[in-house]
């Protein structure tokens, strides 16, 4: 007795589909140079400090020109926790930070990694692999013949 047919190759496949994904095109000019804080603000030094650090990071190769005003108001709310520690501010702050990449977990959602990672990870299984046992005799040639 036969069994069931084989269900159609459409049918069979689930592939992801997403209806809202779309490929952007390429900005013409890639930021190439730090943008500068917005003028007319005391800046604290940390907050100076952090903008550094936010674009001499390797996420800032992702920023697109529509994320520089977003991240000038998130260096407000820094500028703020420096100047007076709320955790209504850290929280916010944590928030924003999330939505460019700034914090481990973010990068993981948004599928980035850092190359570096990945470099000292091959060396690491490089190491394992020199350092692993090759045994030439075979175990069972100790084993009694009965």
């Amino acid at each position: 007795m036969p069994g069931p047919l084989p269900k159609a190759e459409h049918l069979r496949r689930k592939k992801k589909h997403y209806p809202s994904a779309a490929l952007l095109p390429p900005e013409e000019a890639p930021i190439k140079r730090m943008p500068q804080l917005p003028k007319g603000v005391d800046w604290l030094p940390e907050t100076r400090q952090w903008w550094e650090t936010v674009w001499h990071s390797p996420m800032s190769q992702e920023f697109l020109r529509s994320d520089v005003p977003g991240l000038q108001m998130l260096a407000m709310l820094v500028d703020q926790f420096y100047r007076e520690p709320k955790t209504s501010l850290a929280a916010e702050i944590r928030l924003q930070a999330r939505q460019y990449g700034l914090d481990p977990l973010s990068r993981r959602r948004l599928e980035w990694s850092v190359a570096r990672l990945e470099d000292a990870r091959d060396k690491l299984d490089e190491k394992r692999s020199r350092s692993a046992r090759i045994i030439d005799v075979d175990p069972r040639s100790v084993l009694d013949e009965d």
